[in-house]
């Protein structure tokens, strides 16, 4: 459902009106959520204001060419004056992490919750949550246009890096016309589009590589030929090469006949993630929320406390009930 432009107003008035902001990006942080936090660091700049933007986790190298990526700062670099919170694709306000609730809950500030996942539970002083919005990047774009600011080629070429990745390209079904019109503009502007697709789509490391060849040895598909699921094997693998392995879930996706995909993630003992993607017709969303987790209809996710047996036995039995 697409939000009340009235809402769009009351928050750009409400960032015109305050100075110092902080903005924070989701856990294990993907194309949308970094292209959303710098372009609306860009937009902050262009009205004059005070930022800095924190994320839990490492941000994948195939983002550091973004502009002010580099100024992406860890928790404990958090300077304290702070007026305003604002997230960036958080559906709700656990996906911040840990260390940046903590932080936040000793501070009294309000939040601005930029979002386009129709499960956020709204829990910010203000929330800008489109869910007709291809990504939380077309948000802020709208938002850009609201302010009368220019978008400038470094909040373009990040408008754009979101698009695209939530999109798949402009492949998935959340591809509109209008994306197109959002996406030619930001082209326009000068963007070099093979340079971002070739940044973040083919480029890789060894050891992403290493982690989807012991991956898809794990392959499973049910015998009904409509679940298929693959597990994230990074044993031998260190933890800082492996954010970018969220993607892998496609690959039993794109298995013909398969209708819903899964992926699980040992985070660490008794702590799994889980990856849930559907073609045509099963509501992921409301699966990963009976698990707390949340999403999108055709590509949500989830996190279980429990040995990784276990998890995929729960979650099989619950996908088995909507194929």
């Amino acid at each position: 459902m697409a939000i009340d432009p009235k809402r769009y107003d009351e928050c750009v008035n409400f960032i015109k009106d305050n100075n110092n902001y902080l903005i924070v990006t989701h856990v294990n942080p993907d194309g949308d959520t970094i292209g959303g936090a710098l372009a609306m660091a860009h937009m902050l700049e262009g009205l004059h204001k005070k930022f800095q933007i924190v994320n839990e986790d490492r941000i994948p190298n195939k983002y550091l060419f973004l502009p002010m990526a580099d100024e992406i700062r860890m928790p404990a670099e958090l300077e304290e004056t702070i007026d305003v919170v604002i997230t960036v694709d958080c559906a709700d306000y656990k996906r911040i992490g840990t260390s940046l609730i903590s932080r936040l809950s000793q501070l009294s500030i309000p939040i601005i919750n930029i979002d386009h996942h129709p499960t956020n539970d709204e829990y910010g002083s203000i929330n800008i949550i489109d869910e007709d919005a291809a990504s939380t990047t077309y948000v802020i774009y709208n938002m850009c246009k609201m302010t009368g600011i220019d978008i400038t080629y470094n909040m373009a070429i990040n408008l754009y890096t979101g698009l695209m990745t939530d999109t798949g390209s402009f492949k998935y079904s959340n591809t509109s016309a209008d994306v197109h019109r959002v996406a030619s503009e930001l082209i326009d502007i000068g963007i070099d589009v093979y340079e971002v697709a070739e940044k973040v789509f083919e480029t890789n490391t060894l050891d992403n590589l290493l982690v989807l060849k012991n991956s898809l040895a794990t392959l499973t598909v049910d015998e009904t030929g409509k679940i298929a699921s693959i597990e994230i094997v990074t044993d031998e693998i260190s933890q800082s090469q492996v954010l970018e392995s969220e993607g892998l879930v496609n690959y039993p996706r794109s298995i013909e006949g398969v209708e819903v995909a899964v992926s699980f993630k040992k985070i660490e003992q008794d702590k799994v993630k889980v990856g849930l993607r559907s073609k045509k017709y099963v509501d992921v969303s409301v699966i990963a929320q009976i698990f707390n987790g949340g999403g999108h209809k055709r590509a949500s996710g989830c996190t279980i406390m429990d040995s990784i047996e276990n998890v995929k036995k729960t979650v099989f039995n619950e996908i088995k009930k909507y194929v």
